[in-house]
């Protein structure tokens, strides 16, 4: 049990950093503000907004019950460059700022998560060693009963014996385990890290025509009982302020 539970918990870790946490996940969908527009792309809304230098294209990305990614589409549609920023970018709730995440910070925390899957790595290889080091001893329990004479006994005997093949077995068995766990992890530490890489939002200078495409990672606001709850996300662009409204369904 002790191995099959070690194992269990360093997968379960391995799987979150691949597939960030997506149980009691929220949605919210883009609201047209002004002269925006909602359009569809698989299914999906998409959020077109434009400024006199950039057009804008927004979709939404459910994460988990606090946080969620924003996937922001950005091209320069005028005549000369500009630099667009993270620090260009916030986010609120009503008079409620939200915590926009930048990629440092998310960096950050997925090398947090890898710490642990690493940690829940030892503790699967340890309980995997233990019971592999006790896999070679058994005992044997019983009982017995007899008679000398008009006197008779009984009593309880055990008897511990000791199968070096059964342990050297179950030693290499336990050793191969850990290291495909442990080729598994850094795998999957080594995917996240370029996926994150690849397609978070970062500061970028646009050339006219160029299009930068990222996702941005902020907290949700409360859920609210009465009526749908909101955020808005701001992106500065040129000089120019892009809103962008999202309802929770």
């Amino acid at each position: 049990m002790k191995q099959f539970s070690g194992r269990f918990a360093v997968l379960m870790v391995l799987a979150g950093m691949v597939f960030p946490l997506m149980a009691a996940e929220r949605n919210f969908v883009p609201v047209a503000v002004g002269e925006q527009a909602v359009e569809y792309d698989d299914g999906n809304p998409v959020l077109l907004a434009r400024t006199e230098r950039a057009f804008v294209v927004a979709s939404y990305i459910p994460r988990d019950k606090k946080s969620c990614l924003v996937k922001i589409e950005l091209r320069n549609i005028g005549g000369a460059s500009f630099t667009v920023s993270e620090s260009d970018i916030t986010a609120a709730s009503g008079q409620e700022p939200l915590e926009v995440a930048t990629y440092a910070e998310r960096l950050k925390a997925q090398k947090r998560e890898a710490m642990w899957a690493n940690i829940a790595l030892g503790m699967a290889a340890a309980a995997d060693g233990y019971n592999a080091g006790a896999a070679g001893y058994s005992e044997t329990k019983g009982s017995y009963t007899g008679s000398v004479g008009r006197s008779s006994f009984s009593g309880t005997y055990s008897e511990k014996t000791y199968d070096s093949t059964a342990a050297y077995q179950a030693q290499t068995l336990a050793q191969m385990r850990s290291q495909q766990l442990s080729e598994m992890q850094a795998a999957s530490a080594k995917f996240a890290r370029l996926e994150l890489k690849d397609r978070a939002f970062k500061t970028n200078t646009l050339s006219p025509g160029e299009l930068v495409i990222g996702d941005v990672q902020l907290s949700l606001p409360k859920k609210n009982k009465k009526v749908p709850a909101e955020f808005v996300m701001s992106l500065v662009v040129a000089g120019e302020s892009v809103r962008l409204l999202f309802r929770e369904r």
